[in-house]
């Protein structure tokens, strides 16, 4: 009778799961219906801004994809919620924690009631779209894919520890790689490795210096150098011309002293400023530091071949001489929450400013980093 019982319950969950894909599915067809219908949702100035951005999005879609998000949750449908990601997330609790438990175990009243009363975005806050008033669901489109990319301030012990998740989701190598990027006897701090800052402000910066869209930054900023970046001295932002000390408070957790570069050079992002603290516990394996409000730390996912590195800047004019793939995140000591960024790094001693960090590619999820790291260029190593 108890095994009988047994393949009743799993038939259930079976077909409530199926049902729940179906719904899903469905939500995604009257999606298109309603952007072939022009809903008008999102305004002209959503268009026009989403054009600046490379057109990478159609704002339409992206107010639908957030109604679809809120649907799953006024459901109250874990599997539903599930269906929209694929894989682990950037940030948010283990897909094997949340599809085991009631919807309400993982999610407390006061993040569905955030995320139901929120108004699906048109348009992104910095790099991603947010639902709730305090960005409890982060979303994008994301290899033409529309998906969610983190899950917030859900309740704490839907989390489990980032190390351990990352081995289980990549493999047992979390022990293969060192903790830290030396050149030489100096293990390099969180600064040296630039990204998009959550409000976007730099990559806005860095497009209108370099007369080239935010997507291909994101995208290629390797393929960057040589050719669309032709000088590589730090530039003033326009920022410093807002207010007296605007400049300064704007940049003073970060190296160039008011100044930008995409790249980070050792002589700027090295100083006395900015010590470390090697992995322990309490940074879970990560490199560590704080300036100011903010703190920083970053962790290596993977060494990468010089071959590949050398094929990521192929205008750069210089010999990569170490490259890894990065996990970097930053937040203030008044946030819970840390913002992911994931990169492929490489070293290169360049022209005016020496021996720099450059970035060669991003990527919003770490699932995404290992995967083009692992279709294009484990082969060489």
């Amino acid at each position: 009778m108890e095994s009988q019982a047994s393949v009743v319950y799993l038939k259930f969950r079976y077909n409530l799961r199926m049902l729940s894909f179906i719904l899903v599915a469905v939500g995604f067809i009257l999606m298109d219906s309603q952007l072939a219908e022009g809903s008008a949702n999102c305004s002209s100035e959503d268009t026009l801004y989403a054009e600046s951005l490379g057109s990478h999005y159609v704002p339409e879609e992206a107010y639908a994809f957030g109604n679809l998000i809120r649907q799953q949750v006024e459901k109250r449908d874990v599997e539903g919620l599930l269906s929209l990601f694929r894989g682990e997330l950037a940030y948010g609790p283990l897909r094997e924690f949340s599809s085991s438990r009631p919807f309400h175990s993982t999610f407390s009243q006061v993040w569905i009631d955030s995320v139901q009363k929120s108004s699906p975005p048109c348009y992104p806050e910095g790099r991603h779209f947010m639902l709730g008033d305090r960005g409890e669901v982060w979303f994008n489109k994301v290899n033409g894919e529309w998906t969610i990319v983190s899950i917030n301030l859900a309740s704490k012990s839907a989390y489990r520890d980032r190390r351990r998740q990352m081995k289980k989701v990549h493999g047992g190598s979390e022990d293969s790689i060192e903790f830290g990027w030396r050149v030489g006897e100096t293990i390099l701090p969180p600064q040296c490795f630039s990204h998009q800052w959550v409000s976007a402000e730099n990559f806005e910066e860095f497009a209108e210096e370099f007369g080239v869209s935010q997507y291909n930054i994101f995208n290629f900023p390797g393929e960057l150098f040589g050719r669309e970046i032709h000088s590589f001295q730090p530039f003033v932002p326009k920022w410093c011309g807002w207010a007296e000390g605007y400049c300064h408070q704007k940049n003073e957790t970060w190296s160039g002293k008011g100044k930008l570069s995409l790249h980070q050079p050792l002589n700027t992002c090295i100083t006395k400023e900015t010590t470390i603290t090697e992995p322990t516990e309490n940074t879970r394996g990560a490199i560590y530091n704080k300036i100011g409000v903010r703190e920083y730390k970053y962790s290596l996912l993977r060494k990468n071949a010089l071959a590949a590195c050398n094929d990521l800047a192929p205008a750069i004019s210089s010999i990569c001489t170490a490259s890894y793939i990065v996990e970097i995140a930053e937040r203030t000591n008044k946030s819970e929450h840390w913002d992911y960024d994931y990169g492929v790094y490489g070293l290169f001693d360049l022209l005016e400013v020496g021996p720099s960090v450059v970035p060669l590619k991003f990527f919003s999820r770490r699932r995404d980093a290992i995967k083009f790291w692992q279709i294009n260029y484990k082969s060489l190593e």
